[in-house]
C-alpha cells in the first residue's frame, strides 16, 4: 500500500472508515507504515496538516474552482469523494484557515483525507 506523491513523505494520522473524522488528535501523526496498514483494513488516512508545509484549497463550488484554476500555479490535485477537488501547495509560511464560501484554504489544525480513503457519501478520494 503507497500513499500517492506527494502526500507519501508527509506527517499521516489514521481516520475512521468512510469518515473524515481523525482516530487520534489531529495533531498526533503516525508512522506512514501503521497508517498503510489501518487503509489495508478498510480505514481512511489523512495528512497532519499542522504538522506540514502543505496547504490545501478545499474547492466545493463551480466558483471557487474556476478562481483557483485562473489564478493559482498549477499543483497536485486529488478530487475528493464528494466530486469536488483538494489542490496542495507547499506554502511554510501559511498558517491560517480561511473560508471562501465555496471552499477553503487549510493547514495549521486541519486535516485532509487522502487517497486511497473513501468519503462518507461512499466515493474514493482520487489523484487527478
Amino acid at each position: 500500500m503507497v500513499f500517492p506523491e506527494p502526500l507519501s513523505r508527509e506527517p499521516l494520522i489514521r481516520v475512521e472508515p468512510r469518515s473524515k473524522e481523525p482516530v487520534v488528535d489531529s495533531y498526533e501523526v503516525e508512522a506512514a507504515s501503521r497508517v498503510a496498514k489501518w487503509v489495508e483494513i478498510g480505514g481512511n488516512a489523512a495528512i497532519c496538516l499542522a504538522e506540514s508545509d502543505m496547504v490545501v484549497v478545499d474547492v466545493d463550488s463551480a466558483e471557487v474552482l474556476c478562481e483557483v484554476r485562473e489564478r493559482l500555479p498549477e499543483t497536485f490535485v486529488v478530487k475528493t469523494g464528494s466530486g469536488w477537488y483538494h489542490y496542495y501547495f507547499c506554502c511554510p509560511e501559511w498558517t491560517r484557515n480561511v473560508e471562501l464560501g465555496g471552499g477553503s484554504v487549510r493547514s495549521d489544525g486541519w486535516i485532509a483525507v487522502i487517497p486511497p480513503s473513501t468519503h462518507p457519501d461512499g466515493d474514493e478520494y482520487r489523484v487527478t
